[in-house]
């Protein structure tokens, strides 16, 4: 009843549909030291389609690191770096 053209589209976009909901960056696992306040250049949530919830940190060296957002220190910082550009 259906052509195979009709069923090999159909096929194709049965198996890419799932990667258009996969987010680009997610943590999968966190840098469990502090890193140095002073030194964080730039932060960005991942996804909420992520597995955990997580917070990728740039340093001034452009180095990032995935850490963990219950942290006391990633609160801190993100919170120093909110007021600091209300402030600019």
């Amino acid at each position: 009843p259906h052509s195979p053209a009709y069923m090999c589209l159909l096929l194709f976009f049965f198996i890419m549909e799932p990667a258009v909901f996969v987010p680009s960056e997610c943590c999968f696992h966190f840098y469990v030291d502090r890193l140095p306040k002073n030194k964080v250049d730039d932060y960005r949530l991942t996804s909420p389609h992520c597995p955990n919830k997580g917070i990728i940190v740039r340093m001034q060296n452009g180095k990032e690191f995935c850490v963990n957002p219950d942290q006391r220190w990633v609160k801190e910082t993100m919170e120093r770096m909110e007021m600091s550009s209300l402030c600019t």
